[in-house]
């Protein structure tokens, strides 16, 4: 997916990182670490964030499971597949925003436990067809 396809428009870091700033949710997170070409931040916060949305994903979705035969189980999924979108969604303009290195450091640490969010929402799909 290109910068284009994402509403970026093509042009300096300093321009692709204040119009990433636009859309990111939290611009609190950003610390920038320098101020020359703005294209670098302390990126600990957001993983910090991700790292809670996922247990509060894993939970909801534990929640959703247990009451698969319930009445309560529509509501119990839509709260489990909102809070585990949110986390997906956080990871996904992470790695959009860091540089290739940490971006390729961050799918070692993490990325094989946000597959294994997705691979639980779509077993919770399956619960109820």
């Amino acid at each position: 997916m290109g910068d284009t396809e994402l509403g970026f428009s093509a042009g300096t870091p300093k321009q692709h990182h204040l119009e990433l700033m636009k859309v990111w949710p939290q611009l609190d997170t950003f610390s920038f670490t320098n101020i020359k070409n703005y294209s670098s931040f302390n990126y600990q916060k957001e993983v910090d964030l991700i790292n809670d949305k996922f247990a509060e994903a894993r939970d909801e979705i534990e929640m959703a499971t247990e009451d698969a035969e319930t009445v309560y189980f529509n509501e119990s999924a839509e709260t489990a597949r909102e809070v585990t979108k949110d986390a997906l969604d956080r990871w996904a303009k992470l790695l959009l925003s860091v540089d290739e290195e940490t971006k390729n450091l961050l799918q070692r640490s993490m990325g094989l436990k946000m597959q294994q969010l997705k691979a639980e929402l779509e077993q919770l799909d399956h619960l109820h067809e």
